[in-house]
């Protein structure tokens, strides 16, 4: 009986620490991320005002100059399903990058990949939906409905696949895996039927603005290689 004890108490330990280990190892901007969507999410059930002064609503955004929105609005996501599966896809990827960047780096891309994704959003509802841009109802405090990380999923998604287009890349809950290319229209239409066909703004942006930034990325690696060459090519000869 005290065996027995014993053995599910040592196993219970090594759970617990094998859980620990592993929040250890999740560098500290993820570790934000994760922690300020799940503490936003529960505070919004109790009061639908957190998302409705932190998500990114174009006439509160630009018209009454709320500019911090285009940041906070990817800390608070607003469906439940959204959060964790924005989770499982992000944070391997996420980890990955603040350490080979460093976290002040990967803090700086994400901010400013926030920024410049909102505002895509901005102008796309200023185009095709006027009336959400130029009016604004206060009855919409109970009905926002935000995407949080997933902008910045679709971004980084896009641009991993027009790297490298042609290979194949699992899709969760799909047993065969498809072609890098066809990825990010993939997660756009499963996101769609998530939000009940609702279009979501957001979610098209990080995608345009994956697209946008590929070539200057692809660009910049260029002459960052073709200076190095140049540096090594002078070292060499003094």
């Amino acid at each position: 009986m005290n065996s027995d004890f014993n053995a599910n108490n040592k196993s219970n330990q090594g759970a617990l620490s094998q859980i620990i280990e592993l929040i250890s190892n999740i560098p500290f901007f993820v570790r934000l991320v994760i922690l300020a969507n799940i503490i936003l999410i529960i505070a919004n059930i109790f009061s639908p005002h957190v998302s409705f002064y932190l998500s990114n609503i174009p006439v509160l955004t630009i018209k009454q100059y709320q500019l911090w929105r285009l940041i906070t609005t990817s800390f608070i996501t607003t469906n439940l399903i959204n959060m964790i599966l924005g989770f499982i896809v992000w944070t391997k990827d996420a980890i990955s990058l603040e350490k080979s960047l460093g976290t002040i780096r990967y803090i700086f891309i994400f901010i400013l990949n926030s920024i410049f994704i909102n505002l895509i959003s901005c102008l796309l509802t200023f185009i095709f939906s006027s009336k959400n841009f130029q009016t604004l109802h206060y009855s919409y405090v109970h009905k926002v409905n935000n995407s949080g990380i997933w902008p910045i999923i679709i971004c980084e998604t896009t641009l991993l696949c027009l790297n490298n287009p042609d290979s194949k890349i699992k899709l969760l809950f799909v047993p065969s895996p498809v072609k890098a290319k066809y990825y990010p229209f993939i997660i756009i239409i499963l996101l769609t039927l998530i939000n009940n066909f609702r279009i979501n703004y957001e979610i098209i942006s990080g995608f345009i603005y994956g697209i946008i930034i590929f070539p200057e990325i692809i660009l910049f690696i260029i002459i960052y290689y073709k200076i190095n060459l140049i540096f090594q090519k002078v070292s060499q000869k003094n």
